[in-house]
């Protein structure tokens, strides 16, 4: 597997550090943390948002008062991609449609690796059909 693209260097130091801190580290956990550490406001409140020892979301951050708009989608962008969290914003519509949008794709990627290849390395029957 590939490195994700990080933001900063900050972020990429913050997902090390707490991918270490979760009880696994499959795509569930690479997928939530990438996404928890991705900015400084959601990195600093992580222990909010998520309970390493229970290895459960906490749900009760999305109404935090120092979530913004923009770390309210990544929050809910990280618990879709955790257990298929659902609620009346949770669409791509709502979710995709910001500047963060490229790094939610990576997080796509590390929860999703088997579907998320390059399509170069796809094979999907013959080619000539």
């Amino acid at each position: 597997m590939t490195e994700p693209k990080f933001m900063t260097p900050a972020h990429r130091r913050a997902y090390l550090t707490h991918l270490n801190r979760c009880k696994a580290m499959d795509s569930y956990h690479r997928a939530l943390i990438y996404t928890l550490t991705a900015v400084p406001a959601l990195r600093n409140n992580i222990d909010g948002c998520f309970d390493f020892e229970k290895d459960e979301i906490k749900l009760e951050s999305l109404a935090a008062g120092w979530q913004t708009t923009g770390t309210t989608k990544l929050t809910r962008f990280a618990y879709n991609l955790w257990n298929g969290y659902d609620d009346k914003s949770c669409t791509p519509y709502d979710l995709f449609d910001c500047s963060f949008a490229p790094y939610m794709y990576e997080a796509v990627k590390l929860r999703y690796p088997e579907y998320t290849r390059q399509l170069d390395d796809v094979v999907i029957g013959d080619a000539r059909n």
